[in-house]
Order: C-alpha cells, then structure tokens, then sequence
C-alpha cells in the first residue's frame, strides 16, 4: 500500500469506526432506574421487596365466551386441519385422479376455487365423509348423518366434471 493510502485510511477511515464508540446514551432507562435506586439508598430508607408495587393480578373469568386454553374443543370438527372437511359435497367438483405406484389420488376444486388432493381415508364433506373409493369417473363417500332419533348411513358419489 501507498503511503498516500495508509493516511488516508488513518485520518477518513479509523475515525469512522470509532464512531460506534461514541458517547450515545442507549442505557438511559437503566441509568434513571439506577439514579432512584441511589436516592432511595441515600435517603436512609431500607430497600425491601415491601417498598415494590406488586403487580396486579388478572383474573380469568370463565363465563365468558372464551373457553380456557387447557380444555379440548367442545366440537372437535369445526378444529379441522383440512380445508374439505364442513363443506357440502355439492360444492366440490372432481376434476381427475393420477395413479402411481398403486396409490391413487383424485383432485378436487372447492368453493373457493382451489384445487385440492385427496386419497382414500381422507375426511371430506360437512356430514363426517371419508373417501372410499377413486374411480376414473367418480369419488366415493362414505357419509353418517345423525339426528336425535337414528342415524343414516349412505355412499354419496361426486361424479367426474366433464368439459373441462
């Protein structure tokens, strides 16, 4: 390196990085809880966890809406991870299947417009379906409807969407 160079770096350069150094007051909160402390100490008066303002309680009050964290859903389906679960099967269309490795999956478009996959065993429809079966022309839905009286039983199929 020059010598031109090295001054320079000395004289532009170094101060620069000191800067960081500097005297910028970041502790100020610290330094003001610390300049009470003293005057407390000063003042003759014993520093004891009496002279501290406790916090101030919160209380739950569980006959709000809000149920406590620690307890399970009280209807467990409408906690669902997947987005064709609670949807009427009217509003699905099925679009296609692929096929690999003796493992078929079928696509499926939703009201919102998205298209999603789905495979045997896979809950599905608002009435607690599940997929039994995938077919080139149709998706089979095993449905149980409950009232207060029985409850029904019955395959629901979501024929394939033509024309596409």
């Amino acid at each position: 390196m020059t010598k031109l160079l090295k001054i320079w770096l000395l004289l532009v350069v170094f101060p620069f990085t000191l800067y960081g150094c500097g005297d910028t007051n970041h502790f100020e909160d610290l330094q003001n809880q610390i300049l009470i402390l003293q005057k407390h100490v000063q003042s003759g008066k014993e520093l004891t966890l009496s002279n501290l303002k406790p916090p101030t309680p919160v209380q739950y009050d569980s006959r709000k809406t809000l149920r406590s964290p620690f307890d399970m859903p009280i209807n467990p389906q409408t906690m669902s991870i997947n987005p064709l679960e609670n949807v009427p099967l009217t509003s699905l269309q099925y679009t296609g299947e692929l096929s690999e490795n003796n493992k078929t999956v079928a696509f499926v478009v939703g009201a919102d417009g998205k298209t999603y996959q789905v495979a045997v065993g896979d809950p599905i429809g608002d009435h607690s379906g599940k997929v039994v079966g995938i077919y080139a022309d149709r998706i089979e839905v095993f449905e149980m409807d409950s009232d207060e009286v029985n409850t029904t039983q019955r395959i629901t199929t979501i024929p394939l969407k033509e024309g596409r």
